[in-house]
């Protein structure tokens, strides 16, 4: 999980960095972020983010992606 705003390095560096990592291009990151412009989204996304949901948080709705996200991630290993 990366929030797109935080401070000293933001998480959009902050995926980028780990998709550089051995193994980081098999790593899902979901982005939260309050930011709602479709230029976000699509920066999350060119940084490598799997997926990208919006504040305010939803927590049934943040659980069940992180519950795909894992499930995908450990199939395709």
């Amino acid at each position: 999980l990366l929030d797109a705003i935080m401070p000293g390095v933001d998480g959009f560096s902050c995926c980028e960095q780990l998709r550089r990592l051995p193994g980081g291009d098999r790593t899902p990151v979901l982005m939260i972020t309050a930011l709602y412009d479709e230029a976000s989204v699509e920066r999350a996304f060119a940084a490598g983010a799997t997926d990208f949901i919006t504040k305010p948080i939803h927590w049934p709705i943040l659980r069940q992606r992180v519950r795909r996200l894992v499930a995908a991630s450990q199939v395709m290993q």
